[in-house]
């Protein structure tokens, strides 16, 4: 098993310099360093919200000082008629519909405002990773993924087997339409094959993503983080775009979902 090479082998035939939307998490850390080895002079584009610093945006840009790579902030709108518009445009002209697409696509919206602006016509990103080592609740819960390696091995079948798994689908559709590539390397038949024969323990253990950690020596000094969604924890991303929609669209309703379906309404 060689992560990295496969990585690097992927990541190969993309353009340099070569924008990079980086967490300051393994998956994305360990892409940036792959793409080095590739010979590529990795852009970290790195956002969060303007009224605070989330904890990913400041490993991101700790990640780009340690290593000396360019460091781009992507800085994201509070405004609540910017919000909105942006969520109408993903759900009337992209066709997001759940809560969880609507949320970890906004920051790409103004993540692809930013790429236009500097020409590049490639992004580097980490989606999907997360599914090669089922640490989602719906992993643990529904697939118990740590009782059995076939359990394990189910869940990724039936996660890989979906193009819209961590919105791939929807970012290939909407940054195409702006003659922006979207490279997702961690969704290639190659790195799924990498684990095809391992349990949820072998590539977690003594770590979360114990495998890909051990190929990656020299992130360990950064003391990176587990597993979280993008757009929970201290970004503030669900809460600032939730509350936006919900309030302008349906201020009755506890969650944002109501306000999310009469926009989708509205547009059929």
């Amino acid at each position: 098993m060689n992560v990295r090479e496969t990585l690097a082998s992927l990541i190969e035939p993309l353009p340099t310099p070569l924008p990079i939307a980086t967490s300051g998490g393994i998956d994305s850390s360990s892409l940036t360093l792959a793409a080095r080895d590739a010979g590529k002079d990795p852009i970290i584009v790195s956002f969060t919200l303007a009224d605070r610093e989330s904890a990913d945006f400041v490993a991101g840009r700790k990640l780009a000082n340690h290593f000396g790579f360019e460091f781009r902030p992507v800085i994201l709108p509070v405004d609540t008629d910017v919000i909105c518009g942006d969520v109408i445009r993903l759900i009337r002209r992209y066709g997001a519909r759940r809560k969880t697409a609507i949320e970890c696509l906004w920051p790409y919206l103004h993540v692809l405002e930013t790429l236009k602006s500097l020409n590049h016509s490639v992004l580097l990103t980490g989606n999907s990773a997360d599914g090669h080592f089922a640490l989602s609740r719906k992993a643990m819960v529904r697939y118990r993924v740590r009782e059995s390696k076939e359990q394990f091995q189910l869940f990724r079948q039936h996660f890989y087997a979906n193009p819209e798994s961590s919105q791939i689908g929807f970012l290939h559709r909407i940054y195409s339409q702006e003659n922006i590539q979207v490279h997702t390397p961690w969704f290639d038949p190659a790195l799924f094959a990498l684990f095809e024969d391992c349990t949820w323990e072998e590539v977690n253990k003594p770590r979360q993503k114990e495998v890909v950690r051990v190929e990656f020596p020299e992130l360990d000094t950064l003391h990176i983080a587990g597993y979280s969604p993008l757009q929970l924890g201290d970004s503030g991303i669900a809460s600032t775009v939730g509350d936006a929609v919900r309030r302008r669209y349906a201020p009755e309703a506890k969650s944002p979902i109501r306000a999310y379906n009469l926009i989708a309404q509205a547009s059929s």
